[in-house]
């Protein structure tokens, strides 16, 4: 199969800046998706913690860039070992992993340590899920911080380590939600006082 989100005979996706060598093009992502960032921290963007709401994120961090921004990928993926939700299954696994968030009442009202098993399993399906051509984990993570918050904690990813956090993404991805809770156990925090 062929991947159609590539600029032809290059190893560059198609990019709205017309950018043809892959080293700039990464460095203006980071900076370009860095305040994109910065503004959905700023100014949160409004959903109800579905589909929709992530490819909302997606689209406001990465259209600037991409103009897949906010659209699921078309093309199977794969990282190293890891093969992600075939292109076809998107819509389907999706509905079941947001079906599953609702039916928990979107993580609301628990105590941490249970907040923190389901998050990392929440974070571990969307990751295997990875919906997007490019920009998976920056959306995921925002999406995951805003669920957060509304459930009144405080995700900070940015203390996180970054070896750490992509352990942990490889091991839920396989089923093994250890790394992900310990390192969640160390970047979460109640926003309110617990009685």
């Amino acid at each position: 199969m062929t991947d159609d989100y590539f600029v032809e005979d290059e190893e560059i996706i198609q990019n709205k800046l017309g950018i043809k060598d892959p080293k700039i093009l990464h460095r203006f992502e980071e900076e370009i998706t860095f305040i994109r960032i910065a503004e959905i921290e700023d100014k949160p963007v409004v959903g109800s913690f579905d589909f929709d709401h992530l490819k909302e994120i997606h689209k406001r961090i990465f259209s600037d860039i991409y103009d897949f921004a906010g659209k699921a990928r078309t093309v199977n993926l794969l990282k190293n070992s890891s093969v992600f939700c075939y292109s076809e299954n998107i819509e389907s696994e999706q509905k079941s992993i947001f079906t599953k968030l609702a039916k928990n009442n979107y993580l609301k009202s628990l105590p941490k340590d249970e907040f923190i098993r389901k998050f990392a399993e929440l974070a571990g399906d969307l990751n295997a899920l990875h919906p997007f051509r490019e920009g998976n984990g920056r959306a995921i993570r925002v999406f995951l911080s805003q669920l957060g918050r509304n459930a009144d904690y405080d995700i900070r990813y940015r203390d996180a380590d970054i070896k750490e956090l992509l352990e942990a993404d490889i091991a839920a991805f396989h089923c093994d939600f250890k790394p992900m809770i310990e390192l969640l156990n160390k970047i979460t925090f109640p926003l309110k006082s617990e009685w």
